[in-house]
């Protein structure tokens, strides 16, 4: 169930995505090629030790959205910060992807332990619907990791784009 309640909304923003885009004006007439899964590992693992890299790798990114959200994680204070970045080749302006910072900071337990403030940033990059099925997958994967919390947050904010995108 969880697998197809990302799907589903992945789906819709991806297409919405592209229409916007294509109704923008794609002055290369081109459509985007899907990424190479050497493409998408450097965005979700590669990215943070260098972030200037992404235009030596021929990639623009533009801010599409962005939210700052303050609640509660195990009755303890949690910030999580959502980024969406439209990826876009040099060579096109339709974007080939979403790609997703994601930043939790919470108080985690650790088994046997005490409670410790935990701060993470997290990369997810949302594959094109031409994108192979195994860097379908992996983002897929990926998600259905997170714990309740973080994937509440992040869902909400993919259909926040989603609205803002396309409504």
């Amino acid at each position: 169930m969880k697998k197809i309640f990302i799907w589903a909304i992945v789906g819709v923003l991806l297409c919405s995505t592209m229409a916007c885009s294509n109704g923008s004006g794609n002055s290369s007439g081109k459509k985007p090629a899907p990424l190479s899964a050497v493409e998408y590992d450097y965005l979700v693992e590669e990215y943070q030790k260098n972030p200037e890299s992404l235009r030596e790798k021929g990639f623009t990114k533009t801010e599409i959205y962005s939210d700052a959200i303050k609640t509660k994680h195990q009755g303890q204070d949690a910030n999580f910060t959502f980024i969406a970045y439209a990826i876009k080749r040099d060579n096109n302006d339709a974007p080939a992807a979403i790609f997703v910072q994601y930043e939790s900071d919470k108080m985690v337990t650790m088994l046997g332990g005490a409670p410790q403030r935990k701060t993470e940033t997290r990369y997810f990059c949302i594959p094109s619907e031409k994108s192979s099925e195994s860097l379908k997958k992996r983002f897929t994967e990926s998600v259905e990791k997170m714990n309740y919390k973080d994937y509440e947050v992040f869902m909400s904010n993919v259909a926040n784009i989603l609205s803002k995108v396309y409504l």
